[in-house]
């Protein structure tokens, strides 16, 4: 909407944001300052991105977004934050196109660890193309709060697992979609303990300028994603984990992995992280569904006896560690603000299994076959019950409860002859 000098002026009603004076002002969308009155008292166009969203704030951050939280009036003023995202001109035609196909991806979905889109649109920014994620706030903490903390094996692979099962929802839809970046600003831990992946689908790649990753997929520096992608992704994001170290640390100015000498885990685990983490995305698996039974192959985990049983079109990997969420606060190296945001589940869900104390593990296997083990026990028992017997009987009769004289005898012989 344009408006001149002689434009009739009304002021913003307050849509659900408190008392404050913030209530009743906002950005205007059309030149970015301040307003409360539509249309805006500086430029004269509407101030609601979309006709729809009210921009309030800028959220501070790094990265080629800028991030605004917002309230949608269409929805009764309900709190959203807003992504937009300059193009590259050359992009913006082909962002137009698949813009639909990933938000019907992204909605089709729905995992609990992919958080999901409210709205996406193309907008025009500073007189270029640029894209609009509208989203619903983030109520949990970011992995940046658990920098310098390393993690333990077993809590890393259970988190790998269920980035692993997202992947397969991403991976599988009609028109396959990334993950995108996988940092520690990018993922965040639920209230239950797991991963969520902030921002899903990596439309990064058509922004105007990117921000240096030295742990970015190779082939993505040239070419275009594929599914291997994601794997490496979940590869450095796991060895981060492990070491409670930066990607900057882990990687060389050059884009080369330099991780093992600051973890120390099972040989298996690393020569599998080496795999997926190779330069080449022939040499990692070629999906998720594969990178999740070559994690499981590394040895017996959890079993899933009281956990959900998974679709159908996901079923041909085996439910293991990953349909059980371990809360935070059950791990010994926990983050430090783990209890604040782990004391209280989102209501009406279910609490999920942990694998610390809920589930049943796998017998340990040994040298000895157990039918033959059963065969030790009878002939063991059995003398027990016998020594049992006769201490009971030698007890009794040497204090004079029983009369006779015990099989075994406390006295000694005299050495008197009779």
């Amino acid at each position: 909407m344009t408006g001149s000098s002689t434009t009739n002026r009304f002021r913003l009603e307050s849509v659900n944001v408190g008392d404050s004076a913030d209530a009743l002002t906002l950005l205007c969308a059309s030149c970015g300052r301040g307003t409360d009155t539509v249309p805006c008292a500086s430029c004269g166009g509407n101030p609601l991105l979309q006709d729809r969203y009210r921009l309030t704030h800028p959220i501070p951050g790094a990265g080629p977004a800028t991030v605004y939280t917002a309230s949608d009036v269409r929805t009764g003023g309900t709190r959203v934050q807003v992504r937009v995202l300059p193009l590259r001109p050359k992009a913006v035609d082909l962002v137009r196109q698949w813009l639909p196909r990933w938000a019907e991806a992204v909605r089709a979905a729905r995992h609990h660890t992919v958080r999901g889109w409210h709205d996406a649109f193309l907008v025009s920014a500073g007189g270029a193309g640029a894209l609009g994620v509208v989203q619903l706030p983030s109520p949990w903490p970011t992995l940046e709060s658990s920098q310098a903390s390393p993690w333990s094996v077993a809590r890393t692979r259970i988190w790998m697992e269920h980035l692993l099962e997202g992947l397969q929802r991403l991976h599988g839809a009609e028109t396959p979609i990334s993950c995108g970046p996988l940092n520690r600003s990018r993922v965040a831990v639920s209230e239950d303990g797991g991963p969520v992946v902030l921002h899903p689908v990596d439309i990064e790649q058509y922004a105007a300028f990117t921000v240096a990753d030295p742990a970015m997929p190779p082939e993505l520096r040239s070419g275009p994603w594929v599914p291997g992608s994601d794997l490496h992704r979940v590869a450095a994001l796991s060895v981060c984990l492990l070491s409670g170290r930066s990607v900057q640390q882990l990687w060389t100015p050059h884009g080369e992995p330099d991780w093992q000498r600051f973890v120390d885990v099972p040989d298996g685990l690393t020569a599998l992280l080496e795999r997926w983490l190779s330069p080449e995305p022939s040499a990692r698996p070629p999906t998720a569904a594969a990178a999740l039974q070559q994690l499981r192959r590394l040895g017996p985990g959890p079993t899933t006896a009281g956990a959900q049983p998974r679709e159908a079109a996901f079923g041909e990997v085996p439910v293991g560690v990953a349909a059980v969420r371990v809360p935070a606060w059950l791990e010994p190296d926990s983050l430090s603000d783990a209890p604040a945001f782990g004391a209280r589940r989102a209501p009406g869900r279910r609490p999920r299994l942990s694998a610390v104390d809920s589930v049943p593990t796998q017998p340990m296997r040994t040298g000895v076959p157990s039918h033959r083990l059963r065969w030790l026990i009878v002939p063991i028992l059995l003398a027990l019950i016998i020594a049992a017997v006769l201490s009971l009987q030698m007890a009794l009769t040497a204090t004079g409860w029983l009369p006779g004289r015990p099989v075994i005898s406390l006295q000694r012989p005299s050495l008197e002859s009779p």
